[in-house]
């Protein structure tokens, strides 16, 4: 559990409490519409979080992070760089992820978890990952309490965390609707003190060892491996592993969604992230796609290979002998660079990561215009529920998120078929707009 969730999950009862009490005066003052198939109240205090700034609750509303960096123009490398970029050949990213899933029985893919459309491009090639035999999904987000959700076939909020972005619900709904049954796989509190004298017994083990075979022991190594918080990491993603083999049959091919660095196959520092313990296990034959940096353009070393190549689609690099362009990371404890962290990059166009437009590649979505009142005046969030996952559990999560941040966004929804009802949510008021129809 990550410190935002911790946070989220111990002040969840106080922020209801002070949510409901505000809400509930807001009604008598006339202040908020209700709808027939009223959205519940923990889905309001979700949207409701205007004194929560984070860049978690932001991208819940819609609200991309506003850090990413300028990329730079090309003529501002130096020729050496443009020189070794321009012998890798450019190929489609989806043709080349989906033909080398047809080899594998694992695809470890990444998410960022503040761009809501990596998880767009990840629900875009699960319906061909079926067809090539894929089975199940896996995502880092689920929790375990919602054990109906294969069934329901739509995420509520107790589904998961990152789940409640409308994306993040749209990638397990599109998983479920194209046959793939979901897991939950992250670790449970109750595995951590366990899994924790596991991995402890497994390093000594692995210093045992050294010492039988009379080889020096890196002691910079074995400090850092046992320091405290890598500790912790390394034996949440043992946890991770456990969780995913628990589920895994022989003959299943699946699909894992993680947060970004957790697909890394190589020890990373002091830490052993989940791509380490599944490419020890020689059951798993693991390809693992990093769309994460890239698509959210943090990275300098990306984006210098973005603004040299200039793609106007996600593409992966290879060059003449087929191999991958696959990125060097600095390992900061060991004073090196490390390669095959995983098998491969994909690069986005810029800005790929906020084109609104990319939610029209989601299956059976058209865009939709959205009547805004003139009183109405941005910035504000326009939130589509269905109406038919409502009647079925009104804790259901939105089906489209769009913030509007100034008189020039154009309110668009990207809505399949279907009735929605439609809300804006502005400086703690959640107003009801009229319903729309999709036919």
């Amino acid at each position: 559990m990550t410190l935002t969730q911790y946070a989220y999950k111990n002040n969840q009862l106080i922020v209801k409490l002070f949510i409901r009490s505000t809400y509930l005066l807001l009604i008598a003052l006339g202040s908020i519409q209700y709808s027939h198939a009223q959205i519940s109240d923990t889905t309001r205090i979700l949207f409701e979080q205007h004194y929560d700034s984070s860049n978690h609750a932001n991208s819940f509303k819609g609200i991309l992070p506003n850090h990413f960096p300028i990329v730079q123009k090309k003529e501002n490398f130096n020729s050496e760089d443009v020189q070794f970029i321009e012998k890798f050949k450019p190929v489609s990213a989806r043709d080349y992820i989906l033909n080398a899933a047809k080899d594998v029985n694992i695809l470890l893919i990444n998410e960022h978890h503040l761009v809501p459309y990596s998880r767009v491009y990840i629900s875009s090639l699960l319906e061909d990952l079926k067809a090539l035999g894929y089975n199940k999904l896996f995502y880092e987000s689920l929790s375990y309490t919602d054990n109906n959700l294969n069934e329901r076939g739509f995420t509520i909020n107790s589904s998961g965390f990152y789940t409640r972005e409308a994306m993040a619900s749209e990638m397990i709904r599109t998983a479920i609707n194209s046959n793939l049954k979901v897991y939950p796989y992250e670790q449970r509190d109750s595995q951590k003190e366990i899994h924790e004298k596991r991995y402890r017994a497994l390093l000594r083990q692995e210093i045992d060892e050294l010492k039988q075979k009379n080889k020096k022991i890196n002691h910079r190594k074995y400090d850092i491996e046992h320091h405290e918080e890598f500790i912790e990491l390394s034996t949440r993603d043992l946890s991770q592993y456990i969780n995913i083999c628990n589920a895994f049959e022989p003959g299943d091919k699946i699909i894992i969604v993680c947060g970004h660095g957790h697909l890394k196959k190589k020890a990373y520092g002091g830490w052993r992230p989940l791509g380490y313990w599944l490419e020890k296990d020689s059951r798993f034959n693991c390809l693992s796609v990093n769309i994460a940096d890239a698509i959210s353009q943090e990275d300098n070393e990306l984006n210098n290979i973005i603004s040299i190549v200039n793609p106007n689609s996600p593409i992966v690099l290879i060059d003449d002998s087929g191999l991958t362009y696959n990125k060097k990371e600095y390992q900061i404890y060991e004073s090196r660079k490390i390669e095959g962290l995983y098998d491969m990059n994909v690069f986005f166009p810029l800005n790929y990561h906020s084109k609104l437009e990319l939610k029209s590649h989601l299956k059976n979505r058209t865009s939709i215009p959205v009547a805004i009142p003139p009183t109405n005046q941005p910035p504000f969030s326009i939130i589509a529920f269905k109406t038919t996952e409502l009647s079925i559990d009104n804790n259901a999560n939105p089906f489209d998120v769009l913030f509007i941040e100034n008189e020039s966004t154009i309110p668009i929804m990207y809505l399949d078929k279907g009735t929605f009802e439609i809300y804006i949510l502005q400086n703690d008021r959640l107003q009801r707009l009229d319903n729309i129809i999709n036919e």
